[in-house]
């Protein structure tokens, strides 16, 4: 299913569908929230909150929402909005660089565009994520993982960093690792591997652009400590990277 969104804010069309934005191939008519885990409590600092949005959390960036957001992000978090059934926290952060939201949501609309499949593109998001230590994203992503067919074995070790049950899934989570680790500075050795394994060139660019997506939402999220919505509590996380002072 194809979902396109006008933006007047921004004067584009944004079209997405199963592989982008968290979103699985849905009957056009049926309402997306629907489709969501049954949200469930966060606790935080020993209370209970039912709606994110209110609630106060040690960070220093708002969580916008349509209301409170800059201006020239406005439109972009409503057009989000009407597609998910409620508003990503990481999109409330974002909205306060209207730059930076509007960077995300191209990224995530040409993301449908890769060669990759929908699942190689969830890999490619956790491996990233995991690498990076991003609580909302490993998440989010590992609630989109299995929305779009991922298997429990192959979600379990993405999550726990092990080596994937499936030969040619873990040359890609190791080659998204390596791409991290190194900086993209990765050996010709290893290309010539990921290569071998049935990928092509095309998919080595992928990667990079999987890897800049997902420096843009980890290093958001670790800046503003961006609490991960009731839709991806299910799927919680917990790094175990030590952060700086």
């Amino acid at each position: 299913m194809a979902v396109t969104l006008s933006s007047s804010s921004a004067n584009t069309r944004m079209s997405r569908n199963d592989s982008n934005w968290f979103l699985p191939q849905f009957a056009p008519a049926e309402p997306l929230e629907s489709h969501w885990p049954a949200p469930v409590p966060l606790i935080m600092s020993g209370r209970f909150h039912d709606s994110l949005k209110e609630m106060k959390v040690d960070m220093k960036f708002v969580v916008h929402s349509t209301k409170t957001t800059p201006e020239a992000s406005r439109e972009d978090l409503k057009a989000a909005e009407r597609v998910f059934g409620f508003l990503p926290n990481l999109l409330g952060v974002l909205a306060e660089a209207p730059i930076a939201l509007r960077a995300y949501m191209d990224l995530t609309d040409l993301l449908e565009k890769a060669s990759l499949s929908p699942v190689e593109q969830q890999v490619m998001m956790l491996a990233g994520s995991h690498e990076n230590g991003c609580e909302y994203c490993m998440a989010a992503h590992s609630t989109v993982a299995g929305m779009v067919g991922m298997s429990k074995d192959v979600l379990k070790a993405l999550r726990s960093g092990n080596t994937l049950p499936k030969t040619k899934l873990e040359a890609l989570r190791s080659f998204v690792v390596d791409v991290v680790r190194s900086r993209g500075r990765v050996s010709d050795h290893r290309i010539e591997e990921f290569l071998k394994a049935g990928y092509s060139r095309q998919n080595v660019l992928e990667v990079v652009f999987g890897v800049a997506m997902k420096t843009l939402s980890n290093y958001a999220n670790h800046i503003a400590k961006t609490p991960v919505d009731t839709q991806f509590l299910s799927q919680a996380w917990e790094t175990t990277h030590s952060s700086s002072a």
